[in-house]
């Protein structure tokens, strides 16, 4: 499962686990043990060899995470304005199924959106991100 954080740090190079810190070397102690990671290969390149802005790809992402337990394709057209049968095709195109939710679409998926829906906006009636 991926979360807006996960696919904001994975766009831009690659993550490794290090080790876990436990709750007990904090204070007030959390609930739950904390990770570090470390990220690596530090690049914009995804940006670049998809064809799409860093700013159309998080508003992108921020569109798909706004509500986590709906559809991806409800968030879509509710914050993006988009139309259900524009973006029912455009799945249709990235082999998509309709009922997919934001957590469940990969770093690449979601760069092919982007630069889909980004790319069609400035050719056809897809409204600006």
């Amino acid at each position: 499962k991926h979360s807006l954080l996960s696919l904001s740090v994975q766009v831009y190079g690659t993550t490794a686990y290090v080790r876990t810190v436990s709750r007990g070397h904090f204070t007030p102690p959390p609930q739950v043990d904390s990770g570090i990671i470390a990220v690596r290969n530090i690049t914009r390149n995804n940006f670049t060899e998809h064809t799409v802005s860093e700013d159309h790809f998080f508003t992108l992402l921020h569109y798909g995470f706004a509500q986590k337990r709906k559809q991806l394709l409800g968030n879509l057209v509710e914050q993006g304005g988009y139309t259900r049968e524009q973006l029912l095709q455009l799945f249709s195109t990235l082999n998509l199924p309709p009922t997919v939710r934001a957590e469940d679409v990969s770093l690449e998926t979601w760069l092919q959106l982007a630069s889909t829906l980004f790319a069609s906006a400035a050719a056809t009636s897809y409204p600006q991100l």
